[in-house]
């Protein structure tokens, strides 16, 4: 109903009565015209449901964000996913061109060789060594001068498969009086060699992340079996280097 025709329907039929409205009585009356229950428009209603749904609907949206966000984080520049155990940490060496993985209570040692090359960790004790490196650098001396060769890197590059490569590196080994080389297991279709020399163990793998071949072994004079290196824990720890060194 039009407020404007009500107020003048109303105001003619007063004059026809000569009774004179007063301001506040009319306003009183079209305000409750107004008010009626037909003339009220719908309002927008926000409930407590309704507020706890959308407050909802954006913490899911944030928490997928930053499990989108970690999952991508955790992977190196090629796509790769590297899960590291809880009682291992991540350790890079000094030029920063590898990552590799060691056990939280071990700590890295300087046995000589140039930290940019291999990465060396032992236990407190160090009844063990484990060693990771980006290169096999054998040092040729002649009429004065060193000439400094990656002999991983030449083998890799010279090389028609992943056997083939192996296979070279293994014959480089024995070429440096290293005989009693056999292959004991594999993890990932990553062979593994043991050394066992009298009191002396060392085991090696040669794997190769993204074009890039790593030797990774570990060798002990203490812990010199096989058996007590699993025992002790020692072999599953370096099967976790094997699968988790990559170049950055």
């Amino acid at each position: 109903m039009n407020s404007n025709k009500i107020d003048y329907d109303l105001k003619k039929q007063f004059q026809k009565e000569q009774i004179e409205i007063p301001q506040s009585v009319r306003q009183i009356m079209l305000n409750t015209l107004e008010n009626l229950p037909e003339r009220q428009k719908a309002k927008p209603h926000f409930s407590f449901s309704t507020f706890k749904y959308v407050a909802g609907s954006i913490v899911c949206l944030m928490l997928a964000f930053i499990t989108i966000f970690h999952f991508i984080s955790s992977q190196n520049q090629s796509g790769h996913h590297y899960v590291i155990p809880e009682d291992m940490t991540t350790v890079q060496n000094s030029s920063e061109t590898f990552t590799t993985v060691m056990p939280k209570s071990w700590e890295t040692i300087n046995l000589g060789y140039d930290p940019k090359l291999v990465v060396t960790m032992t236990p407190q004790d160090q009844s063990v060594s484990l060693m990771v490196s980006d290169g096999v650098y054998y040092i040729m001396t002649g009429e004065g001068e060193e000439n400094i060769r990656n002999i991983l890197m030449e083998n890799f590059e010279t090389s028609n498969s992943y056997q083939d490569f192996v296979d070279k590196m293994v014959g480089h080994r024995s070429q440096k009086g290293t005989q009693s080389i056999e292959e004991i297991d594999k993890v990932n279709n990553i062979p593994i060699f043991m050394n066992k020399i009298d009191d002396y163990i060392m085991l090696m793998a040669y794997p190769v992340v993204d074009q890039k071949p790593f030797c990774i072994a570990i060798q002990s004079y203490e812990v010199n079996t096989l058996e007590k290196l699993k025992a002790e824990g020692y072999y599953e720890y370096f099967k976790q280097a094997i699968q988790l060194t990559h170049p950055n």
